[in-house]
């Protein structure tokens, strides 16, 4: 379990842009203008496969930080994002993950120090059960500014194996940020549900 939360914690980086009015990109995903990004090749994905789709005119590439296996980027300078991690250790358990994904008392334990829970519920990323958790968390901007971040947290996988996948907005306030963030949600939530998840040794 210490594991898991060990590797949790992912850093974006920030910018801002002001709100929309409706959610921007949905009508195109949903009428099919849609990428695909599978994680086989990627060396952070350590032989796992996992799969999704994003919206085709987002800019997709490798984020610094290891665990972070791709991300995926809207362009039109709100820096709303989804994010691909991947963690394999031997001390990762299929029972202690499955868990995480259906006990509502553990699932706070997955938020960052520093986030504030806003929900934490069982879900689900694409078919495979889930921990789903909204969290609110101040960060820095990469010129040290103080920006803050709205995002929804998927974290589900099997043995060895623990997969997480987040969509985030950003803002120079909690409320932008979350204004943001209702506008994007039903995209995100699409988005999410398009995830695919390759069990090893899966038929």
């Amino acid at each position: 379990m210490r594991v898991i939360i060990a590797f949790i914690c992912g850093l974006w980086a920030v910018s801002v842009a002001p709100a929309f009015a409706e959610t921007p990109y949905l009508s195109a995903f949903q009428s099919g203008a849609r990428a695909t990004y599978d994680s086989r090749d990627n060396a952070k994905a350590f032989g796992r496969e996992v799969t999704f789709q994003y919206p085709a005119s987002w800019q997709i590439g490798e984020a610094a930080r290891p665990h972070i296996v791709q991300k995926a980027i809207a362009n039109d300078g709100s820096n709303s994002q989804c994010l691909l991690s991947i963690v394999v250790s031997d001390d990762l358990h299929k029972a202690d993950i499955a868990k995480l994904a259906t006990d509502k008392t553990q699932m706070p334990m997955l938020a960052p120090n520093g986030a504030t829970v806003i929900s934490a519920t069982p879900g689900k990323l694409g078919t495979w059960p889930a921990a789903e958790l909204v969290l609110a968390m101040p960060t820095k901007s990469a010129d040290g500014a103080t920006v803050y971040t709205h995002s929804i947290n998927y974290f589900t996988g099997f043995e060895k194996t623990f997969v997480i996948f987040q969509c985030v907005t950003t803002g120079l306030t909690p409320e932008e940020a979350s204004t943001k963030f209702n506008q994007y949600i039903p995209l995100f939530r699409a988005i999410s549900g398009t995830v695919v998840i390759h069990e090893l040794g899966a038929e």
